[in-house]
């Protein structure tokens, strides 16, 4: 049976809460509270996150204390004045909550000072305190989250490339229809361009929390951002081709631009199908090409059209399509022999 990641995660929380009360028992230390919260709150729903939080949480705490203790021996240590900082740091802390996690703990340490300041006194003993029992407990959650029902991001990234590389293929297959049977643009593919660049900043995202899982990995950083790179550059392209699509209204197309245009799009599904299966680490059935041939014959038929008493405006955003597919296709060629 398959746990849920809700159920996972309570699972390493408890652990983690229950390794960090253990180690504060034996080291007989009296804020051993502070690691336990640590513990149980960085924990996120991938290990890649969790040590982002832990990395956050313990750099903030370290200069919201120092940050904190200074205001503390500069404020009056009058009620009133304590009570105004404690107000302050507690507005910061719940508004930065939903947005920065890392200024979020910043003021939530200022405001254990104040707190302190209030209920007996901030010493140097405390202040030490905060950032050692904070470190305990992100280190804890980190190895927790790393031996106990790990999560990894790159399950996640494994899932989210195909699925981008199917709606690449489902805009391809949609531009050439269109253009061979010359239609209009249909609505659903001037939406494509963002729902495509919105898969990619979701896998992007992703790939940014990879970077953190590999502080403790072997896995080569150069070959991510290579994948992103070339990502990045062929939906640059896709999406200038769909951008132009709407523009197209009046051109008529010759029997031989068709068979050359079908050709075009069947070498590049087969060239998308490589590189898809390549990533999913299949057995690749087909080898990637090159259109430069067929763009050629493509190129030519258009510069004759357009000679003609054709609406240069029409043919030359045909045109323009014709050149964002072919370094389209460059890209997604390159990306394939970069990782074979």
């Amino acid at each position: 049976m398959r746990l849920h990641v809700t159920t996972k995660l309570a699972i390493q929380a408890a652990i983690a809460v229950a390794l960090a009360a253990i180690i504060g028992h034996y080291f007989a230390e009296t804020h051993t509270y502070w690691a336990m919260l640590v513990a149980m709150f960085v924990l996120s729903q991938s290990w890649a996150e969790s040590i982002k939080k832990s990395l956050q949480r313990i750099g903030m705490t370290v200069c919201g204390a120092v940050v904190g203790s200074l205001l503390f021996f500069v404020v009056p240590h009058v009620l009133l004045w304590e009570i105004v900082c404690v107000l302050i740091a507690t507005f910061f802390t719940v508004y930065y909550l939903g947005n920065s996690y890392s200024w979020s703990m910043f003021f939530t340490t200022i405001l254990v000072v104040f707190i302190f300041a209030i209920l007996h006194d901030w010493t140097f003993v405390l202040f030490k305190a905060r950032i050692a029992e904070t470190f305990v407990g992100a280190i804890i959650a980190i190895i927790t989250a790393a031996l106990v029902f790990p999560i990894r991001i790159e399950e996640d990234v494994k899932q989210t490339i195909p699925d981008l590389l199917t709606a690449v293929e489902q805009s391809i297959t949609d531009v050439f229809s269109i253009l061979i049977a010359q239609q209009k643009p249909k609505k659903i593919l001037i939406h494509q361009s963002l729902d495509l660049y919105k898969l990619f900043y979701q896998l992007r995202e992703k790939y940014q929390l990879m970077n953190y899982e590999h502080l403790f990995t072997k896995t080569p950083r150069k070959k991510i951002k290579k994948i992103m790179l070339n990502l990045d550059i062929a939906l640059h392209y896709l999406t200038s081709v769909i951008e132009i699509m709407p523009k197209l209204e009046n051109f008529m197309l010759t029997d031989e631009l068709r068979e050359n245009l079908q050709a075009m799009q069947q070498i590049m599904l087969i060239n998308l199908s490589c590189l898809q299966q390549q990533i999913e680490m299949q057995r690749v059935s087909d080898e990637v090409s090159s259109i430069n041939d067929v763009l050629t014959v493509i190129q030519n038929e258009s510069c004759n059209l357009l000679r003609q008493n054709c609406d240069k405006g029409d043919w030359i955003n045909f045109y323009a399509v014709i050149f964002y597919l072919k370094r389209f296709n460059e890209a997604i060629v390159g990306f394939y022999r970069e990782n074979v």
